[in-house]
This record gives C-alpha cells, sequence and structure tokens, in this order.
C-alpha cells in the first residue's frame, strides 16, 4: 500500500529513475544496518517504504508542487515506528526502519535547504508581532521549536530507533 501511495508519486513526479535510485539506495542502507544489527534473519520492503515516505514528506512539505502527504499518515508511520521500537509487536527489522527513514529525509534535504533559503522563515517572535500578541502554550512553542524543525525531528526518532535496536 505504502509502495503504492508513495511511489506512485514519486514516479509520475520526479522520474522512474528517482524511484528506483531512492528504493536502491534505501534497500541497501536498510540491510546492511540491520544485517550489522542483528544478523541475516530479516527481510521485507519496509525500510524503502520508510525512505519512499520520508522523501514524498520532505517534498510535499518544502519542495515540488504536487506531492502530498495526509498528516494522519504521518501520524501513522511515525507512531508505528515508536511502537515497533518498543519491542511491543515482536521482532521488527527497527534498523531497516530507521535508515530507510533516514535514507528519504536525506534524499529530501535539497527540497528542505532550498526552502529555508527562499523563504528565510523567522523563528522567533518578534515581540509586539501578530504571533507575539495571539500565540500562548502550546502554539507558541510549536511555532518557534517543532515547525521549523520537524526533519530534523524526524532524523532525531530514526536515531533514537536505531540506537534503542542496537541495545
Amino acid at each position: 500500500m505504502w509502495l503504492y501511495r508513495f511511489g506512485n508519486q514519486i514516479e509520475s513526479l520526479s522520474g522512474t529513475f528517482t524511484l528506483i535510485g531512492l528504493a536502491c539506495v534505501a534497500q541497501f542502507a536498510g540491510s546492511m544496518v540491520q544485517y550489522h544489527i542483528n544478523g541475516p534473519y530479516f527481510g521485507g520492503m519496509s525500510g524503502v517504504n520508510y525512505a519512499l515516505f520520508g522523501f514524498v514528506w520532505m517534498q510535499s512539505k518544502y519542495g515540488q508542487r504536487g506531492y502530498g502527504i495526509q498528516n494522519q499518515d504521518t501520524l501513522l508511520l511515525m507512531v508505528w515506528l515508536v511502537v515497533c521500537a518498543t519491542g511491543l509487536i515482536g521482532p521488527v527489522a527497527n534498523a531497516a526502519h530507521s535508515a530507510g527513514l533516514a535514507t528519504g529525509l536525506a534524499a529530501g534535504l535539497p527540497a528542505y535547504l532550498r526552502f529555508r533559503r527562499e523563504h528565510k522563515t523567522v523563528r522567533s517572535i518578534e515581540k509586539g508581532s501578530w504571533a507575539d500578541l495571539n500565540l500562548e502554550g502550546w502554539q507558541r512553542f510549536d511555532r518557534q521549536y517543532v515547525q521549523p524543525y520537524v526533519p530534523l525531528w524526524f532524523m532525531a526518532i530514526a536515531l533514537a530507533v536505531l540506537v534503542a535496536d542496537m541495545y
């Protein structure tokens, strides 16, 4: 389902070679990391699906027009990543998931950097501005510390899951 949903967008908007390249790099990275941590007993495409998710998410937020992902899909995939890391689901290739997500986010990094350069996003809330006068609590915190750095938060979650899987 995720391969169809995300792969379709990548192939139609960025081309077949982008999709194949991203899938191959993500599969190699995820497999090597998973093998190093847990040995040869794993398989599947979930690491690639996380890479496709990371790439589509970056493009939908910061890059090309046409890419799209629903917030509930983003929440579902990130919560699933964390739940799998707890071990409650059983043996899951967490390292492959994390490496895949990191690969997809890294592949989407140029779009994020271009967006930041072009939009000069203001992270601080200036005294007397609309945001200073109207945003309080979680909204203020979200505007200053969460939204500008969501790709870094996703990468931090992926690295935390990877480190947890090593121990």
